[in-house]
């Protein structure tokens, strides 16, 4: 067995097969590295989740204005937009691991520094801002290298159920993380949720140092950075499924996720309830995104990745409508549940596709485009949004975007081109092409 990927955690026996055949959906997790790797990344995210609930009630706290809401959430995202391309060389170029180690441990500094400046009173809106902009500074520089680890972590034929999987963690996360931190929040205050999100990124500084993948390929290449990267989007450009893939989720971004912030505008302004009901509100978003995970983990394979994209996204554009127009809290956390599924399971059938499509030695930049799209998307998508809801308000701003993104997913259908492109590597044929997506 490749010492990369680790060995299987059970020995093949019958026994061991029939346990195989009723835990199915969590094949991956039977290779050691990948294990690791999961676990630290579900410590982490939820940490990060837990920060993602905080940042915003404090800044509406403090504020009172849905626009410095959709601010702090631009300044917390965009400066991984603007860094992932780097992020992706980086990838491509240096051991994938030491890029790893190196945003983590900038996202410990800026984690615990949030929790210091809440502690001794010093912190205010712009100094909010300004330190979850570090963060967003480690994303940027270690989102590509991240994902890029994935397929030296679990044979080829397991590399759909892994992304999955990973999309289950990340959702699982954003489950426990807004329960626990609407609770910490009500109970101990911002300083203890943002000590908590600093402590949680240690675990994946510790599963970079538990793992085996010393063998992770560093690409050899003559190109300088700027070559590299003018590459790298080359070789994106000549792949409609990648091209697809990006705009599809940069769409979801800008339009549908700013629901994410607005969350605590619609606890404080709307439904008028506590911080614990608040956190269970933002719970419901990643509760419901696990339900997707599970399932697909199941039977996700035997879906097109085209089909799962249309149905998922109209049902994603429907749930945040009724989102928009929930007359109560009960029906918000319907909502929410509804959101998270739709969203999960759109964005697993994007992520897969440029993990199956895409050769190793482009990968991380091809990733990074894809994590540009997201960390791109949404903040502008919050910034603009909350400019909107500052307007016309907050319910209108949501219907308002997920019926433009419900446009934009027909559109894309009824492209021959469009999404039926994520198909290409089902049809042994990939769709390939000199134009950008117009």
């Amino acid at each position: 067995m490749d010492a990369v990927r680790g060995e299987p955690a059970s020995a093949s026996t019958p026994t061991a097969r029939r346990v195989d055949r009723v835990t199915g959906a969590f094949r991956a997790l039977r290779y050691r590295d990948y294990a690791v790797f999961w676990s630290a990344a579900l410590v982490s995210q939820t940490g990060s989740w837990m920060q993602n609930l905080t940042v915003p009630a404090v800044v509406y706290a403090a504020t009172r204005s849905e626009a410095w809401v959709g601010f702090a959430s631009f300044c917390q995202y965009f400066p991984a937009f603007l860094l992932s391309p780097i992020g992706g060389m980086l990838a491509d170029r240096l051991p994938r691991r030491a890029v790893t180690l190196l945003s983590n441990s900038i996202g410990l500094v800026g984690a615990g520094a949030l929790a210091f400046v809440w502690r001794d009173g010093s912190a205010g809106p712009w100094t909010t801002v300004g330190l979850v902009t570090l963060v967003g500074v480690a994303t940027g520089l270690g989102l590509p290298a991240w994902q890029s680890l994935m397929p030296s972590l679990v044979p080829p034929e397991l590399l759909q159920n892994a992304v999955t999987l990973n999309s289950a963690q990340f959702n699982a996360a954003r489950a426990f993380g807004p329960a626990l931190g609407g609770w910490v929040l009500a109970t101990s205050g911002p300083s203890t949720a943002f000590s908590v999100n600093a402590v949680s990124y240690v675990a994946v500084l510790v599963a970079i140092f538990a793992t085996r993948v010393s063998a992770t390929r560093v690409t050899s290449t003559r190109e300088g950075p700027i070559a590299q990267l003018r590459s790298g989007l080359a070789y994106a450009r000549s792949h409609r499924a990648v091209l697809v893939a990006v705009a599809l989720v940069a769409s979801v971004a800008a339009l549908g996720s700013p629901v994410i912030p607005f969350v605590t505008v619609f606890a404080r302004e709307e439904f008028e309830v506590s911080d614990t009901a608040y956190g269970w509100l933002y719970a419901c978003l990643g509760i419901g995104a696990v339900i997707a995970a599970l399932m697909l983990a199941t039977i996700g394979e035997r879906i097109r990745r085209s089909t799962q994209t249309t149905w998922a996204a109209f049902g994603y554009c429907a749930a945040l409508v009724g989102f928009g127009v929930a007359p109560s809290y009960w029906v918000a956390i319907a909502m929410m549940l509804c959101i998270g599924f739709g969203y999960l399971a759109t964005v697993n059938a994007l992520n897969t596709s440029i993990q199956l499509l895409v050769d190793d030695d482009y990968r991380g930049r091809c990733l990074a485009l894809y994590a540009m799209a997201i960390t791109g998307g949404f903040p502008i998508g919050a910034w603009v949004q909350g400019q909107i809801a500052q307007a016309v308000g907050v319910r209108i701003t949501v219907v308002g975007a997920a019926i433009v993104l419900f446009a934009i997913v027909v559109s894309a259908r009824a492209r021959p081109d469009g999404i039926a492109a994520l198909d290409a590597h089902e049809r042994s044929d990939p769709i390939t092409t000199q134009e950008p997506l117009r």
